[in-house]
């Protein structure tokens, strides 16, 4: 009809472009937009960050160590794996390593990257030229250079690799855990963040240590303790 202005089409490239540019920039909007976790009850979810862990999230952003004095079934493994992909996705030659006291447990923060990674979306991966090259139980490799390794408490599985994000699971309870630290320092000789995070395990372990010299300003860590009641949905971790 005349008179009528004609619609503008829409541009959905573009529309992509600055979508990845709000994930690139901001790990919480990526996040809470595109990262699907499995649930209890054995379906996916999207993973709606709670206050707290929005305030531990912009601690993994922003400072290079961290301690994590937790409760249980409160997601904290669950968001340092979704930093992590965050990470690999969004920035080139990342390396994640992930330590834990056995393979199993170090597997399950493979797992949570990996099924993550499955859940996002192609035009993401391919705008961050972020398609998966290698894909194992213990280790998925990008096209853009970035890597996750998994690997059980052994002092050795820390020599020789260098990581640009640590976690350190249940720190805890790895034996010869001062080894492995000291091991696992080296590894971040090239400016990489490090994370160690347990449930308690009593006194008398490397864990217990570092946090009681963080929380007295006597180490690098930042000391974070979240106990149970930081969270009232306890539904999945």
């Amino acid at each position: 009809m005349a008179g009528e202005v004609a619609k503008k089409p829409i541009d959905y490239k573009e529309i992509a472009k600055q979508e990845f540019l709000k994930c690139s920039r901001d790990p919480q909007y990526f996040i809470m937009r595109y990262v699907y976790i499995q649930m209890t009850n054995g379906g996916r979810g999207k993973f709606n960050l709670y206050t707290f862990q929005k305030k531990l999230l912009h601690l993994l952003h922003t400072k290079d160590r961290l301690i994590i004095l937790k409760s249980r079934q409160l997601g904290i493994t669950t968001l340092c794996a979704a930093y992590a992909l965050w990470l690999m996705v969004f920035r080139k030659d990342q390396s994640i390593l992930a330590l834990a006291p056995d393979q199993d447990k170090a597997r399950s923060i493979l797992d949570k990257i990996h099924f993550a990674f499955d859940e996002l979306p192609d035009w993401l991966l391919t705008l961050a030229g972020a398609q998966a090259v290698e894909k194992a139980k213990l280790r998925i490799t990008l096209e853009n250079g970035s890597k996750a390794v998994a690997a059980s408490g052994a002092s050795k599985s820390a020599r020789g690799k260098t990581a640009t994000f640590l976690v350190l699971d249940e720190a805890a309870f790895i034996e010869n855990a001062i080894e492995l630290w000291g091991s696992a320092q080296q590894t971040l000789a090239s400016g990489g963040s490090g994370i160690l995070l347990s449930t308690p395990n009593g006194t008398g372990n490397l864990f217990y240590d570092l946090y009681t010299e963080a929380e007295l300003g006597d180490n690098e860590f930042i000391p974070v303790k979240l106990k149970w009641h930081v969270n009232t949905y306890r539904d999945w971790e």
